[in-house]
């Protein structure tokens, strides 16, 4: 081999080393590897990344796109850093300025004018309009905005963070909701810093009984072991003095968001009250435990006792005396939310709902099944799969026409998807066994609580995102 062969070689091999340490290297700002880049005639450099080298490209192709979305996710969150903080200036601001116009509470504007929303089937129409509501946006603390009760013309609401207000019910007519605060002990009682700051430590229901209001809240038992009790207060227009009503020493450390807290008046001494699993999967099976259960709780003494068992984390809860029924929603995992039902033959059955050994659900569990029945537990009426993350149920008789055994389910969801941050219109049949008549209202926000003031017919929302109260009446 003579010496011109061997010098042509070598700048060959020279050529290939450079270019696998140049293409596996990728991006680089090296002025020396980019000046030898540069000497080398352009049409070679193609062709030998696209038919030498060309796993190294694409190996440097994966690495400068990684590089760039690292980049755009560092913008990004400073920017989703930048309108947060713009938008708690903004928010307190504005509940400043609504609040110097009452000393006493806030006068809520109307947020947006009346617009008409069409059902998913187009069977319906509504009118909807939401009020500026000054508890903050879930994305920004993740705590649930708040709950709704009903004390004769008065709307009372209470916020995760323990703020009670109440405006009058004919409000919903007008541009504003002249609202009132009602002072209360809720920030001493619970004497837990986590109530006002981000994270799921709040309220996490209201029942207003005759005169007397209920609140169900997250307990701090010991360090970060958490469970959910109930606060009980006389009702007084300008003062709550709450005391604890329902409180056991069982907690747990996984406590976040399967917590329930749902109460709904059964009969007049007993109300119904869920207990989520706070992800104590063995423990919602024992019936020695608090965790996962329906319980039937006396209004007076506190006595309770179980009604079910295997719930996950149920936020909705209806008793439809017409039917002598009681309506569960249950969140499931990735997928398995559920509508369940028991009657009033099967309120001292101890009915077993399956979780965790039962869902539609995914999840990795040893033993998981998804049918239910065949291993001793209740059917849903209905499951979702994807998950619409529902919170209430409501029956919204004469709401609109046709509307005779109707019930209006609410979702949530962080993220959009089918079924979510919706109202859900359901007919049942008679048994209630499965839906005869699904429909929904598109509302484009989490719903975190839903109720129905039949003597106005108008369905009253607390909106997570805005956050807001809305409104929605029939149309057609």
């Amino acid at each position: 081999m003579n010496k011109k062969k061997l010098i042509i070689i070598l700048i060959v091999l020279i050529l290939i080393a450079f270019f696998t340490i140049s293409s596996l290297i990728g991006y680089t700002e090296n002025r020396f590897v980019i000046s030898l880049k540069e000497k080398v005639p352009y049409s070679l450099r193609i062709f030998l990344k696209k038919n030498v080298f060309f796993i190294a490209d694409i190996r440097a192709q994966i690495e400068e796109l990684k590089r760039s979305q690292k980049l755009e996710n560092f913008y990004l969150r400073q920017i989703d850093s930048e309108l947060r903080n713009q938008s708690i200036e903004i928010r307190n601001y504005l509940n400043f300025l609504s609040k110097q116009i009452s000393e006493d509470g806030y006068k809520l504007p109307r947020s947006n004018k009346q617009k008409n929303i069409s059902s998913k089937n187009g069977n319906y129409k509504y009118a909807f309009k939401k009020y500026f509501y000054t508890a903050m946006p879930w994305r920004f603390n993740f705590k649930p905005s708040g709950y709704l009760g009903i004390h004769g013309e008065n709307i009372i609401v209470v916020s995760g963070s323990g703020e009670v207000i109440y405006f009058n019910s004919n409000d919903l007519n007008n541009d504003y909701l002249n609202t009132k605060i009602i002072e209360n002990n809720l920030l001493q009682i619970i004497n837990d810093p986590r109530l006002t700051k981000k994270g799921g430590i709040s309220i996490k229901g209201i029942l207003i009984n005759n005169n007397n209001i209920f609140l169900s809240y997250a307990k701090k038992v010991k360090a970060n072991c958490y469970n959910t009790s109930i606060l009980k207060s006389e009702f007084n227009i300008n003062k709550l003095e709450f005391k604890n009503f329902l409180s056991y020493k069982e907690c747990s450390e996984n406590y976040g968001n399967f917590t329930g807290g749902k109460m709904i008046k059964y009969n007049n001494d007993n109300f119904l009250f869920t207990m989520g699993s706070a992800g104590l999967l063995k423990q919602v099976q024992n019936d020695d435990s608090m965790f996962g259960k329906l319980f039937l709780v006396n209004f007076n003494d506190a006595s309770y006792k179980l009604i079910a068992k295997g719930l996950r984390n149920a936020q909705g809860l209806f008793y439809y005396d017409k039917d002598d029924v009681v309506l569960l929603t249950e969140h499931g995992p990735i997928g398995g939310d559920e509508i369940n039902a028991i009657f009033q033959n099967e309120i001292e059955k101890k009915i077993n709902f399956g979780w965790p050994t039962s869902t539609y659900g995914q999840i990795t569990y040893k033993n998981k099944y998804n049918n239910h029945k065949k291993h001793g537990f209740k059917e849903p009426i209905k499951y979702f799969s994807p998950s619409i993350a529902p919170s209430n149920i409501i029956n919204v008789n004469e709401f609109g026409k046709d509307f005779k055994n109707d019930f209006f389910l609410s979702a949530m969801g962080s993220l959009d998807g089918p079924g979510r941050k919706s109202i859900h219109h359901y007919k049942f049949d008679k048994k209630y066994k499965k839906t005869v008549f699904e429909d929904q209202i598109k509302i484009g926000e989490r719903i975190r609580d839903i109720i129905y003031l039949s003597d106005k017919k108008k369905v009253l929302m607390i909106l997570d995102n805005s956050p807001a109260i809305a409104v929605l009446q029939f149309v057609n």
